[in-house]
């Protein structure tokens, strides 16, 4: 019964889910102890986990299973903290409305919680910490000392889809510090040792996580690699794997696949709404955006709805790393925001600085540029360039005037779209033309 209610909630089916959870219920009034024992168990159980539950009342059911622990000896059955997702804010649940409170609900509640969810507990607490934090643009610094504290309580008895989160902040924090190398090790590092324990699941959203950096990075065959792998995504909606679905939105939002992407976009919404899912309503409404402006529809109140939903949790990143598309429409729609009553202006003014910068960073991200077809002789000039020859010396290597040299240097630069030298070695190895 427990699991026809938990399989009927995956399938968004309330009604269903709920006939199997009453009939749990009325075993509570069973006369057999241990029967009633077990159902009592089962139903706090599944208060916990049902999606369609939302995470409102989750301080209380987790007082209430804390106290029959205490008193009798009560545990409850395991249960995914992150459905195996890269975030724990955003992982089984939306707790995104915690982050308002996050340093008093970790000191009033936070031993309480890891306790009753054992070895998921193990490091939770600096973990959701470092999570609220860097939602909320805090100091970098802070953000890793919490994570290094959480990987140390994780390793010592935790869950490994709990060192997935830290590995994927980490790796969010080097990004958004422009250290997408460092980012791209860690994480490759990381799915060798999920392939190890055969983490499947963990493996599946690690990959999309690699796509979306592939993505900042304009990483075409990495990009296409990850969408040929992919597993079809039909017709039917699956709910555990919507981290991938939101990676292949941004993929078809590049490929300028718009109609796949808005269609999928609506059952993303669909779920969001279902699970009282915040952060997924926002990231739903930035990419929504984007389409409508790129098929010249209106945009605006759409975006806004976005921004009024960040703005009240004080979330940065999930808007400022959305690209610069996201960067122009908040500069568009600055005249609108800084006299609306709803948007908080010091967190606007930290927004606008963040979108900015990171824009700045990955200019391609999300824009399908073809690749440049170079001259025979520019090609040649661009790899004598990667290795260290200036100008003079390649005109030396292949007996062509130096003026020649200087020329196909600078259509090069013109046909990459780039002012330098690093800049356009680093452009072509990234399109794999070197």
């Amino acid at each position: 019964m427990t699991s026809l209610s938990v399989l009927y909630d995956l399938l968004m089916q309330p009604e269903q889910s709920e006939i199997w959870r009453q009939r749990v219920k009325d075993r509570t009034k069973s006369d057999n102890a241990a029967q009633r024992r077990e159902a009592l168990r089962m139903s706090l159980y599944l208060d916990i986990c049902l999606i369609h539950n939302g995470s409102s009342s989750m301080l209380s059911l987790f007082s209430t299973a804390y106290k029959m622990m205490c008193t009798s000896g009560f545990s409850l059955p395991e249960f995914s903290v992150t459905s195996n997702l890269p975030s724990l804010m955003n992982g089984g649940k939306d707790f995104s409305h915690w982050s308002a409170h996050d340093k008093a609900i970790a000191f009033s509640c936070g031993k309480l919680v890891s306790r009753v969810l054992g070895a998921y507990g193990k490091g939770l607490v600096p973990l959701a910490l470092a999570e609220s934090q860097y939602e909320k643009g805090k100091d970098p610094i802070e953000v890793l000392r919490l994570l290094s504290r959480a990987e140390v309580e994780i390793t010592s008895g935790g869950k490994f889809e709990m060192s997935f989160v830290a590995a994927a902040l980490k790796a969010r924090l080097y990004v958004a510090q422009n250290q997408i190398e460092d980012a791209i090790t860690l994480l490759s590092k990381f799915r060798k040792s999920a392939a190890e324990k055969r983490q499947n699941e963990i493996i599946d959203n690690l990959d999309a996580l690699l796509c979306h950096i592939a993505l900042l990075k304009d990483d075409s065959k990495t990009i296409s690699t990850w969408q040929n792998n992919l597993e079809d995504t039909g017709e039917e909606f699956y709910v555990l794997h919507r981290y991938q679905y939101l990676t292949l939105v941004l993929v078809w939002i590049r490929q300028h696949h718009y109609l796949q992407a808005l269609s999928l976009l609506d059952k993303l919404a669909y779920y969001a709404e279902y699970g009282g899912r915040t952060m997924y309503q926002i990231e739903i409404g930035l990419y929504r955006t984007i389409l409508m402006k790129r098929m010249k529809h209106q945009w605006m109140e759409l975006f806004l709805e976005s921004l009024h939903l960040a703005s009240k949790l004080r979330f940065i990143p999930i808007i400022a790393h959305a690209g610069p598309e996201i960067t122009n429409c908040l500069e568009e729609a600055a005249p609108h925001l800084q006299t609306d009553p709803e948007i908080d202006q010091k967190w606007l003014e930290q927004l606008l600085i963040q979108s900015r910068h990171f824009s700045s960073l990955y200019p391609h991200y999300l824009q399908d540029i073809v690749t440049p077809e170079l001259s025979a002789n520019g090609l040649q000039i661009l790899i004598l360039q990667a290795r260290g020859l200036s100008a003079r010396e390649i005109s030396a290597q292949l007996s062509l005037k130096l003026d020649n040299v200087r020329y196909h240097i600078k259509e090069n630069y013109r046909r990459l779209g780039v002012t330098s030298k690093a800049e356009a070695v680093l452009r072509a190895r990234d399109l794999h033309l070197i």
